[in-house]
């Protein structure tokens, strides 16, 4: 269940408390029914207001929930927006680092040590093309599954690079820093650049379909493929996503 996107908070959380003082209603009057009434027809009626009431706590939780989100994401636009790799100086944060290095191996100094007599920098070329080509793939691909594949490649190899510069194996451009913060900082705004460039190029060739089943199965088809990355969104992703499932599913609707 999802609340209309256009409601204002204060709406909201008004909403929240109605339901709130219902359901602690309704709960009083279902437990004078089973405790304080002795016919049985009158107990087993009390499950009704029971329900009612679950339902709405259900409803309060829901407007708590989107009030907290749209808080929390407030200065977040969810328009798709057109990022220029090369020329984003965005810092990415300490913290999105130390999170992304949690997930991989730890290097110690002997590994870096055995990097340094091992590693073959003959390979450094290739390295630096793979980072090129997820570089260009995350800002231009219309693909969702390739975008947060390539954007988690990408960033395993800026790491594989950071510790060549470690190492002193690389000192060039472009650097591990620059790198993470296209793979890691500039994650959320790639992710809906894909998803708005996706979403318009559905549109498009839905719209060139003769049956209206036809638009149908490829709006849902959207719909399932957008939720298949839910795990990998932030909130302005979800947002985003939100949106463009609310807008298609009125789509359906008109069509059924």
């Amino acid at each position: 269940m999802r609340l209309p996107k256009k409601v204002p908070n204060f709406l909201k959380i008004l909403s929240a408390i109605i339901c709130l003082l219902l359901t602690v209603f309704l709960l009083m009057v279902s437990i004078i029914l089973i405790i304080l009434v002795e016919d049985t027809q009158s107990r087993f009626a009390a499950i009704f207001p029971l329900s009612i009431s679950l339902l709405l706590a259900f409803i309060a939780n829901k407007c708590i929930r989107s009030v907290k989100r749209s808080n929390e994401t407030a200065n977040v636009s969810n328009t798709p927006r057109t990022v220029n790799i090369k020329q984003d100086n965005q810092t990415r944060s300490t913290e999105q680092l130390a999170t992304f290095k949690v997930n991989l191996p730890i290097t110690p100094e002997r590994s870096l040590e055995s990097m340094r007599t091992a590693y073959d920098v003959n390979q450094i070329p290739g390295l630096i093309e793979i980072i090129n080509d997820c570089l260009y793939l995350v800002s231009n691909s219309k693909n969702l599954e390739t975008v947060i594949n390539r954007l988690e490649l990408g960033a395993r190899k800026s790491y594989t690079l950071e510790q060549l510069e470690q190492i002193g194996f690389h000192s060039g451009k472009p650097t591990s820093k620059e790198l993470f913060d296209v793979f890691l900082g500039e994650k959320p705004v790639l992710i809906n650049n894909c998803l708005g460039k996706a979403y318009n190029d559905m549109l498009a060739k839905a719209n060139e379909l003769k049956t209206g089943r036809g638009k149908i199965n490829r709006y849902k088809k959207f719909i399932e493929v957008m939720h298949k990355y839910d795990d990998d969104y932030t909130y302005e992703n979800e947002e985003l996503v939100e949106r463009f499932e609310q807008e298609l599913s009125s789509l359906i609707t008109k069509m059924t």
